[in-house]
């Protein structure tokens, strides 16, 4: 390596470590803001978060976030399965009863069907 570049090398490592710091510092400086409006602590408390502290209430912060949404998944996906499984339960006749092919050339006539026996039948070429 010639002279140049060593000496080119020598001021970008202190100046790379400096940029480094600054952008670590201002990442700190809005986690505490956050903090801050999570917490809603007031500025006196605040300035006397050291960086340690506020790595520290992140992750714990991060941590709460993350289970409360697990359980809240869990939560939506077990109302998920009650409701299929009701569903189900309650359709569970009617999937089993096929109208005749006289039935399904008719209009429906009935006033107030219940929509838990009355099928609607769409032709299928298929079928």
């Amino acid at each position: 390596m010639s002279g140049i570049s060593q000496r080119k090398s020598k001021i970008s490592k202190p100046l790379m470590e400096r940029r480094r710091r600054a952008r670590i510092n201002a990442c700190i400086r809005e986690l505490r803001a956050l903090l801050i409006q999570a917490r809603a602590t007031t500025s006196s408390q605040s300035s006397k978060l050291e960086k340690a502290e506020i790595l520290e209430f992140t992750v714990r912060h991060l941590r709460a976030l993350s289970t409360d949404e697990w359980s809240r998944f869990c939560a939506g996906y077990a109302a998920c399965v009650r409701e299929i499984t009701r569903f189900f339960s309650t359709t569970d006749a009617l999937q089993h009863r096929r109208p005749s092919a006289e039935h399904r050339d008719r209009p429906d006539t009935s006033p107030n069907p219940d929509p838990l026996t009355h099928t609607t039948c769409v032709w299928r070429p298929w079928s």
